[in-house]
């Protein structure tokens, strides 16, 4: 009987890793961006223009040969807008999602930090207040303290 010894998968060289990153990136965003690759592990730093733009890039990191994980220190570059304008531009986008809970939401705005506090009733509820927020212009990080009550067992 023949017995084969099975291989883990090829670790590719993280030059190459980084070599095909440069490819798969716009120069120009390659250069405003700090990448390291270290056994696989891709680490970027920098700033983007947009929530969208992070999550672009993260994306597509993942899904280059060798990448084994991605830690994304991205920060998203935010124009001063004033907290007011941000509260009316949280509040536009959660009626936009039809989100009928939001009174049981408060947001606290510091700068472009948003802490949101309240209870939702299930993690797509949660996704879609922590969507609103991402997409609201102004909103440079959050402050997550949603608490999902979930479904109430059946008596």
């Amino acid at each position: 009987m023949h017995t084969t010894t099975p291989r883990g998968p090829t670790q590719r060289p993280d030059t190459e890793i980084l070599d095909s990153i440069r490819i798969a990136l716009d120069w120009q965003v390659f250069y405003e961006l700090s990448l390291t690759v270290v056994t696989g592990v891709v680490t970027i730093d920098g700033k983007v223009d947009s929530w969208s733009e992070r999550r672009n890039l993260d994306t597509v990191l993942r899904q280059i040969d060798g990448v084994r994980n991605v830690v994304n220190h991205l920060t998203v570059r935010a124009p001063p807008i004033g907290e007011v304008t941000i509260r009316i531009a949280i509040e536009q986008a959660l009626a936009r999602r039809a989100m009928r809970e939001a009174r049981r939401i408060e947001f606290a705005i510091a700068g472009g930090r948003v802490t949101v506090i309240g209870t939702v009733r299930s993690f797509g509820e949660h996704d879609a207040v922590i969507g609103a927020l991402i997409s609201t212009p102004g909103v440079d990080s959050i402050d997550d303290q949603l608490e999902v009550l979930g479904p109430h067992p059946v008596q």
